[in-house]
């Protein structure tokens, strides 16, 4: 989940949010979003009320993902992957546990069967039948 301090709700959210998530069996990483300044972070993070454990759980977005994240333009938004395949949904700001459960299963199931297409033996090359 890659959150930023400038939509609003999204860190005071964010603890339910992460709580919810796990709750489904997913494991959670927070990043913050790198395009917002380290001072600016700093602030938000001292007015947010997280307590100190949900400031922890909040990590740098290592550099050589910073690409994959340009082309993000709605925080708080997240990725869920499934093995080596990835689903990516913007979420629509923060929504109620409900939702949010539904929208996160949504994409387990996605990924699930995307993992079952590609496993599936493709059609055959040689139109030649073995005897």
């Amino acid at each position: 989940m890659l959150l930023s301090p400038r939509m609003v709700y999204s860190l005071h959210e964010w603890p339910r949010m992460r709580a919810v998530a796990e709750e489904s069996h997913f494991q959670v990483l927070a990043l913050k979003d790198p395009r917002v300044p380290a001072s600016e972070w700093d602030d938000a993070l001292v007015a947010s009320g997280l307590d100190g454990t949900d400031r922890q759980r909040l990590h740098d977005l290592p550099a050589e993902c910073h690409s994959l994240w340009s082309r993000v333009d709605h925080l708080p938004y997240s990725l869920v992957f499934l093995d080596f395949s990835m689903h990516t949904w913007p979420i629509l700001g923060v929504m109620p546990d409900t939702a949010w459960r539904d929208s996160l299963e949504f994409r387990r199931r996605a990924l699930l069967h995307e993992t079952s297409k590609s496993a599936r033996p493709g059609p055959r090359l040689n139109r030649e039948e073995p005897r």
